[in-house]
């Protein structure tokens, strides 16, 4: 696959993350289906949501530059960005995985995309 096409699925895996939280915060989904069900309130779960889009869109500057000075890739800064987000992202399938039943058939796929992206991203700096 070509490298733009891991930045394009990196792409759909945070504009997709970001929309769930965005939803969450707009009451149009549940704030007991995310965070495995465990935020005691709706104002709980969205400071939660608003931090976690903070850091989505933090993520998407980092492919954006990534996209944008494709260079970065070849530098050892860029790799272990790359591997810090990749790991982060393995994390949150693990906790996708003990959450809730939406978490487990909607979030588990969008996040296999965000890892699948960013470890591909990662591996273009040893080819």
């Amino acid at each position: 696959m070509p490298y733009s096409l891991y930045i394009i699925i990196g792409y759909v895996f945070y504009v997709l993350s970001i929309v769930v939280h965005v939803l969450v915060i707009q009451k149009k989904i549940s704030y007991k289906l995310i965070n495995g069900g465990r935020s005691e309130s709706y104002e709980a779960q969205r400071k939660i949501s608003i931090v976690s889009v903070g850091v989505l869109v933090i993520g998407l500057s980092v492919l954006i530059s990534y996209h944008v000075w494709p260079e970065i890739v070849a530098s050892v800064a860029g790799m272990i960005v790359m591997g810090m987000l990749s790991i982060y992202w393995l994390l949150g399938l693990f906790m996708q995985f003990m959450g809730t039943l939406f978490e487990k058939k909607f979030m588990v796929p969008i996040v296999i995309l965000g890892i699948f992206s960013h470890v591909m991203i990662f591996v273009q700096y040893f080819v």
